[in-house]
C-alpha cells in the first residue's frame, strides 16, 4: 500500500470513528477565540480579569492539573511503547503462533485465517496510530474512544478465533 493510499485509509478510518473532526478541532490546532463582551455590561480589561480569580477559575486550575497529569501519563506510555515496539512485536508473534497451534491443531492456515489476522493487524495498527495522534494533540475524548475501540477489536478477534477453534473440534 503506497503512502497516498495509506493516508486515505487513515482518513477514512478517522472519519468512520468520528475522530477526524475532533482531531482537527482539538484545542491544540484551533486558536481560542477572544471573549466577546456581553451587551449588558462593559468589557473587562485584561488587568482587571487577571487580578480577580473566581472560584470557577480555581476549579479549572485543579482540573487543568489533573488533565496535565493524565496527558503526561499518556505521553510516557507513547514514548515507552515506541521504545519497546520490537520486543512487543516478537512477544505478540510468539503468542500468535502458540494460539494458532492450539486453535488449528496442526492444520494448515487457511485463507480465511490469514485474512482475519491481516485485517486484525491492520485495524490495530490504525487504532494505535490514532491513539498516538490523540496523545500528541492532547485530545482526551479521542483517547477514550480509541481505547474502547481497541478493546472491541480485540474482543471481536478473540471471538472469531474461538469460533474457528469450535469449528475444527471433532
Amino acid at each position: 500500500m503506497g503512502g497516498h493510499e495509506m493516508l486515505k485509509a487513515l482518513r477514512r478510518t478517522l472519519a468512520v470513528l468520528g475522530l477526524l473532526s475532533s482531531v482537527l478541532s482539538s484545542p491544540v490546532l484551533a486558536q481560542p477565540a477572544a471573549p466577546k463582551p456581553s451587551a449588558g455590561r462593559p468589557a473587562q480589561t485584561a488587568r482587571a480579569a487577571a487580578a480577580a480569580p473566581t472560584a470557577d477559575q480555581t476549579s479549572k486550575a485543579s482540573i487543568s492539573d489533573e488533565r496535565k497529569a493524565r496527558i503526561e501519563r499518556y505521553q510516557k506510555w507513547a514514548k515507552d511503547w515506541r521504545a519497546r515496539r520490537e520486543t512487543h512485536r516478537k512477544a505478540r508473534l510468539k503468542r500468535l503462533h502458540y494460539r494458532l497451534n492450539r486453535v488449528l491443531k496442526g492444520a494448515p492456515v487457511s485463507e480465511a485465517v490469514r485474512a482475519e489476522l491481516t485485517a486484525h493487524a491492520q485495524r490495530l495498527a490504525r487504532l494505535y496510530r490514532i491513539k498516538e495522534i490523540a496523545i500528541e494533540k492532547e485530545d482526551e475524548g479521542a483517547l477514550t474512544r480509541v481505547e474502547g475501540l481497541l478493546r472491541r477489536e480485540n474482543t471481536r478477534h478473540e471471538r472469531w478465533l474461538s469460533q474457528q477453534q469450535e469449528a475444527i473440534r471433532p
